[in-house]
Formats: C-alpha cells, sequence, structure tokens
C-alpha cells in the first residue's frame, strides 16, 4: 500500500482512502467492478441492473464484472467472481448501511472512480474508464 501512496502523492492519483481494498482483490488488474448496492425491493437498484445488463458488449470490451450486494450475500449479475464477502465488500468500499441504492465503480488498480445514490446511464459509467490512467502492466510485486 505504501507505494500506491507514493504514486498517489507523485502522479495525483486517489488517495489511499479511495482504494477498494482486499475483498475485490480478485479482480485488481484484470477487472474494472461495479458494485450495485440495494435493499431487497429497490426499484433504482433493477433500473441500474437493466441498463448494465442491456450492454453486454459494452461490458465485456471493457472488461467489467457487475456484482450486487443485497442483504448478506455478494453475487455476480455480470462475470465471474468467486469467494465474494458482502460484509468485507461493504466496509472496504464504505456502504456498510444502506437503506436504498449507491452505485460504486472501481477502476483496475483498485480505486474508486465513483460512489452515487442515483442511477447512471452506462455511458456515463464506460466514460469513468477512459477518464482515468490506464495501466500498460501490471505492477512487478517487489
Amino acid at each position: 500500500m505504501w507505494t500506491k501512496s507514493l504514486v498517489a502523492e507523485i502522479l495525483g492519483e486517489p488517495s489511499l482512502s479511495q482504494y477498494a481494498g482486499s475483498s475485490l482483490a480478485q479482480f485488481e488488474w484484470k477487472n474494472r467492478v461495479i458494485v450495485i448496492f440495494c435493499d431487497l425491493t429497490n426499484e433504482k437498484a433493477a433500473h441500474q441492473e437493466k441498463l448494465l445488463l442491456a450492454k453486454r458488449r459494452e461490458l465485456a470490451r471493457n472488461d467489467v464484472v457487475v456484482l450486487r450486494v443485497r442483504g448478506g450475500s455478494a453475487v455476480p449479475l455480470y462475470g465471474a467472481g468467486g469467494d465474494l464477502d458482502a460484509r468485507q465488500i461493504r466496509e472496504d468500499l464504505d456502504v456498510n448501511e444502506v437503506r436504498d441504492f449507491t452505485v460504486v465503480v472501481v477502476g483496475k488498480d483498485g480505486s474508486v472512480r465513483l460512489h452515487a445514490t442515483e442511477p447512471k446511464m452506462p455511458a456515463e459509467l464506460f466514460a469513468l474508464f477512459r477518464g482515468g490512467a490506464r495501466p500498460s502492466r501490471q505492477p512487478s510485486e517487489n
């Protein structure tokens, strides 16, 4: 984490408090992640899911995994994900108490790109991936 802090300071990347944490480590440098947090009967979440899943080609092109965290469960809606811990994802993304709807977008580098309480159009979410620096390769493990 110290390396990320130094890089953030030099390059102006997001601070450590804006990183997704260990709960989504399986996706780092492989996938971008969109996490939809909601309560059991949420129309905003259903709308966001419908908008995203209608854009499967763009999800694939952008290496996106879409997860839903509802109650105590975390499930992939698009893409693969294993060993998902809803409680840890909530804690890492600072979405501990969802009574309504929250969508969080995480880049391949683990940085949180968006934290919103209203559904977003897929084009707006995909633009977040183009807006940040794309790593040309995974950093070495020193």
